[in-house]
């Protein structure tokens, strides 16, 4: 009898990694910011055309907008609070081990055990994946940690396979439903 796969995942933390998994956990919340943006730039421009001519409200305007799209695009002022606040773990190794039974985990503050039960889904782009239970975060790697192209997509599709085979076995997920393929940006 062979052995189930496993695959191992080890990365050391850094602040880009950290950001692009919040920022991709949180990916609604930017793109409304960048749509809050454009909206208030576009405010701010219409307000000071001749008709309104309302030039300091739509300078201001035009400031807020120009913040908000500047901070969904410049990843700077982020890294720097994020590598800032978690100084203690920055620079310090993850590992996983993903399994037929669960994920294995040692992380400069603790190490454990997640059942495929505590799990609900994951998403991933070309940095980064992460793993949720409900709509929490509750675990990431960069995408380089998992290897090549199709190490990804092996490791990607051991995921997602676990995650419904175990939420099909307590019922999060009625026998004979139809689940949803999980897609890259989870979108």
């Amino acid at each position: 009898m062979t052995e189930p796969p496993a695959y191992r995942i080890e990365y050391e933390i850094t602040a880009r990694n950290a950001v692009d998994a919040v920022r991709l956990y949180r990916s609604w919340f930017y793109r409304l910011g960048l749509g809050l943006g454009i909206a208030a730039l576009a405010v701010g421009i219409v307000a000071t055309l001749p008709p309104f001519d309302l030039t300091i409200f739509g300078a201001l305007f035009m400031i807020i907008g120009i913040s908000a799209l500047v901070g969904a695009f410049w990843l700077g002022p982020e890294r720097w609070v994020t590598a800032r606040n978690a100084r203690g773990v920055i620079g310090k190794s993850v590992e996983y081990l993903f399994s037929a039974d669960g994920i294995r985990f040692v992380t400069p503050l603790t190490n454990g055990f997640m059942p495929w039960t505590a799990v609900t889904g994951i998403r991933w782009n070309d940095r980064t994946v992460i793993g949720l239970s409900d709509r929490m975060l509750v675990w990431y790697a960069p995408t380089s940690a998992l290897g090549t192209p199709e190490k990804q997509a092996e490791t990607i599709a051991f995921m997602q396979r676990n995650i419904v085979d175990a939420n099909l076995a307590i019922g999060r997920i009625p026998a004979g439903a139809k689940v949803k393929e999980i897609g890259k940006d989870n979108k």
